[in-house]
């Protein structure tokens, strides 16, 4: 290389290296970090300066957050150091930069995995805090919350994008048409809304007339689904009529109506769960009540072209003779995989459906091979049950347990119908702290994440899939804490991280937030430590006394929790720049080294006592004082 900076070569090679100069601050990397912005960033277009120009590219910006940028860019991963900036200032600097897709990325959690899932935050609207109803962007995993009369957005990161009031009391459904725009429903006021969050405004509205039919009077909407090019949306009149309403999504009129019933029977309800299916494109409709003979359901699969109902089931029903009068509480379907899944009210049981092959009774009931998983606890007559890339989420009462699919069939058969009693496993999600949050009315998926909301319960929980247990890419592990959006804590990005980075990592989470085994590591590991470590420190007593060993040892317990006191985070919130709250977003990299250093000094302290502190007090007890001495020889004849 000649001197000078050595990127200005005739071809700008990958590995060649460039220097920047951003707010004063010197910044060395490759030609390949910076390109990786993607080809329409400014980095890309300073990566491309005349060869004659030696000095130093400078920017006048922020050194601190392009710092964080720039880390990104090599690692795909948010770094510590992120903590002490908002999540505006640093999507600002992405926008600027022209990286924010690469910042989004980074940001994102891993790919859900509800065996591995955990709550990670509770998004609460800053008035009106009960969410009345709420629906989750499917791809990016943004909110939106309905609280009372008001909407509220919250984008990928979950950040607080802007709340809008409506003209109506108490939102009770909710559903995303596109982007900025979703439709809204009450069943207090009559018709479907659409409004454009973004913009605050209303767009237009849909309701059920009929002038020959006096009692088609000021109807309420109870469910809303939506397709490519048209909206769905179940409507219900005061006398129990009912029928969906087929509203097209170029001109928002009302285009067709179907399955129109007058509702004075179980069997006639209005719907109040809608899916559209694309595979199919049938809509799945279905409608559960309870009263004082238990539950009650129907099940409708309906062909929007023609109108006509093209399945239809109802429980409890005959021909069932060891599931009569055990009804669904709850039931939803997987239209990706044209599976439908139902929970008992009596039972508990979790029934499958093959939506390909329906008859009378289509229903394969799961069953779990390791006793130990098994419900044994009954049905729950606040079930809720949903579907969500290829696995099923049940929730009884305050618990959440997931099924997941098993991927190995074991016969051609199975791998044809793709339904079998074993073809799915339990696992329980939720710990004890979660079953005392309150009864779950609702689940949706959205992105990588699953939102969860509880009766008389402020906000929304959003759960993750934990750190420790997906891979990404050429194998790293990634975290999902790597969002410093959804919880403020994150990793360095590395490579292997050894073992006192893991207990570094394991302390930066709060303990509702912790993985449960890797708690259980860290306490084995400590109280093992102290147990074993007494056997070694035997033989050292053979070359140093007693004395010696506990003055060694009380060295070490007092320096261990002088370090277990600096660990906490308002002593070095100044020196590390964050914040000095308890809470896990302010424990830093530096406290996490410090904690684990103080466990392991307190070990070799308690360690220590136990080995000399017992036989140094025994031989201090055998030898005689001068005055003890005098005493004996005044005894002595």
């Amino acid at each position: 290389m000649e001197d000078g900076n050595p990127y200005f070569g005739a071809a700008h090679r990958p590995h060649d290296r460039i220097k920047l100069n951003v707010g004063g601050k010197l910044f060395e990397t490759t030609i390949s970090t910076i390109r990786s912005g993607g080809p329409d960033s400014l980095l890309q277009a300073l990566s491309a300066r005349p060869i004659d120009d030696s000095n130093p590219v400078f920017i006048d910006r922020d050194p601190e957050i392009f710092s964080v940028l720039l880390s990104v860019l090599r690692t795909n991963r948010i770094p510590s150091t992120a903590r002490r900036f908002s999540k505006q200032e640093l999507t600002d600097e992405a926008l600027y930069y022209g990286i924010e897709s690469r910042l989004k990325s980074a940001m994102l959690p891993p790919p859900l995995s509800g065996i591995d899932a955990s709550v990670v935050a509770t998004i609460r609207p800053a008035s009106d805090g009960l969410p009345s109803a709420f629906t989750a962007g499917a791809g990016d995993g943004s909110l939106w919350i309905a609280h009372g009369g008001q909407i509220s957005a919250y984008d990928c990161n979950l950040a607080h994008a802007g709340t809008i009031r409506t003209h109506i009391n108490d939102i009770t459904s909710i559903r995303r048409l596109w982007p900025d725009v979703a439709a809204v429903g009450s069943d207090t006021a009559a018709g479907l809304h659409i409004y454009d969050i973004s913009g605050g405004r209303h767009v237009a509205s849909a309701h059920w007339t009929d002038p020959s039919d006096p009692r088609i009077y000021k109807a309420l909407v109870s469910a809303i689904a939506d397709s490519p090019n048209s909206v769905y949306a179940s409507f219900y009149c005061r006398h129990k009529e009912n029928c969906i309403l087929v509203i097209d999504k170029s001109t928002l009129q009302v285009v067709s109506e179907i399955g129109r019933q007058s509702g004075n029977s179980m069997k006639t309800m209005g719907a109040g769960k809608l899916t559209y299916m694309p595979s199919s494109s049938l809509i799945f409709a279905s409608a559960v009540t309870s009263g004082a003979f238990g539950y009650s359901g129907c099940i409708r699969l309906w062909d929007p072209r023609s109108g006509e109902v093209v399945w239809e089931t109802t429980e409890p029903g005959s021909g069932r003779s060891c599931r009569f009068g055990d009804s669904f509480a709850d039931v939803d379907v997987d239209a990706d995989e044209s599976t439908m899944f139902k929970v008992c009210s009596k039972s508990g049981d979790v029934g499958m459906a093959d939506l390909r092959k329906l008859g009378e009774d289509p229903w394969v009931y799961l069953r779990d091979n390791n006793p130990s998983m098994a419900h044994k606890g009954g049905g729950d007559s606040s079930s809720v049950i949903h579907c969500y890339r290829k696995q099923v989420f049940v929730a009884r009462g305050g618990g959440l347990e997931v099924w997941s699919q098993v991927e190995d069939k074991e016969t051609e058969e199975e791998r044809e119908n793709m339904v079998s009693e074993g073809s799915y496993r339990r696992n329980y999600v939720d710990k004890l702290d979660d079953l005392e949050r309150g009864t779950i009315t609702k689940m949706e998926g959205g992105g990588d994440r699953l939102f969860i909301s509880r009766e008389d319960v402020e906000g929304i929980e959003v759960w993750e899939s934990s750190n420790f247990s997906v891979a990404y890419g050429n194998g790293q592990m990634f975290n999902n804490n790597n969002s410093i959006l959804s919880d403020g804590k994150h990793t360095d990005g590395s490579g292997v991280r050894g073992t006192f980075a893991q207990a570094k990592d394991l302390y930066s989470l709060s303990d509702s937030e912790c993985h449960p085994f890797l708690e259980l590591l860290l306490s084995t590991l400590f109280l093992g430590a102290a147990i074993i470590m007494p056997l070694g420190m035997t033989f050292l007593v053979a070359f140093m006394s007693d004395y010696w060993m506990i003055l060694f040892s009380s060295l070490a317990y007092s320096l261990g929790l002088s370090f277990l006191a600096r660990s906490t985070p308002p002593v070095l919130s100044n020196a590390t720049g964050s914040c000095s709250l308890y809470q896990p977003e302010c424990i830093g990299n530096t406290q996490g080294v410090l904690f684990c250093t103080a466990l392991a000094l307190i070990a070799v302290g308690i360690s220590g006592h136990i080995t000399s502190l017992g036989s140094f007090f025994t031989e201090q007890g055998k030898i005689q004082t001068p005055s003890d001495q005098i005493d004996m020889k005044r005894k002595v004849p």
